[in-house]
């Protein structure tokens, strides 16, 4: 199977051609640049090290969130493009669940986070059965406090993996394991892997015109526009 992977729901923009098991070709910075920028001149490099042309692709995946709204709405706007332009399938992933699966066959607990500010996280917590991620909870938006009581709660060996510093400056006394820098980010050759595993589970790929994106919570201005309109409204 060949698959291209796009990356741009957080701080880093990247694409990834994984061939037949292997990770043939893979493109990813954090370089402060907008993802508009970088992300479709990754995507042509990306091809041109894979000697390939999209057509010959079998999927796209991307990560549909949670993450920046303007990083999410970028990738979802090149995968829906590309998927129309090449007409190839999608197939859409959670942004948490890339982010652990660097930690894939990991023995202890795997809890990706990404910062939502306020002292709020997008987590999730997984664990490892053979091949797949098995959610024990989320993916959700939660205050670091809530997660970190519930890992108490769950009693067993956790890593952290993604921006760990909102939780672990709440954590306090508490000790968790922490990712090591090479898989603390999101990867696309995280994405592609994890796309080509949920395809051998049976997980269908839909059209690109029917991509949408899961944000988790409102966007910060309808948030803000809601409260005014509660104000008012009392």
């Amino acid at each position: 199977m060949k698959i291209l992977a796009i990356e741009a729901a957080a701080k880093t923009a990247g694409a990834a051609v994984y061939c037949d098991g292997v990770i043939v070709a893979e493109e990813a910075v954090a370089n402060g640049l907008t993802h508009s920028q970088t992300l479709m001149p990754m995507v042509e490099e990306v091809l041109r090290q894979a000697g390939m042309d999209g057509r010959e692709l079998d999927l796209l995946t991307f990560t549909k969130g949670p993450g920046s709204f303007t990083g999410l709405r970028i990738g979802a706007a090149t995968v829906k493009g590309l998927s129309m332009g090449w007409q190839k399938p999608v197939l859409p992933l959670s942004t948490l669940e890339v982010l652990a699966y660097n930690l894939a066959g990991h023995k202890e607990l795997i809890v990706p986070v990404m910062d939502a500010r306020r002292h709020q996280v997008y987590t999730a917590v997984y664990e490892c059965k053979d091949d797949a991620l098995c959610s024990l909870f989320g993916p959700d938006v939660v205050p670091a406090a809530a997660l970190i009581a519930f890992l108490e709660q769950l009693d067993r060996p956790a890593v952290l993996v993604g921006d760990t510093r909102t939780v672990t400056e709440e954590a306090g006394g508490t000790a968790f394991d922490i990712a090591p820098a090479h898989l603390n980010q999101l990867r696309p050759a995280a994405a592609c892997a994890l796309a080509e595993s949920l395809i051998r589970q049976g997980i269908q790929p839909i059209p690109g015109a029917k991509v949408e994106i899961e944000y988790l919570r409102k966007p910060q201005a309808e948030r803000e526009r809601e409260a005014r309109l509660r104000a008012e409204q009392s």
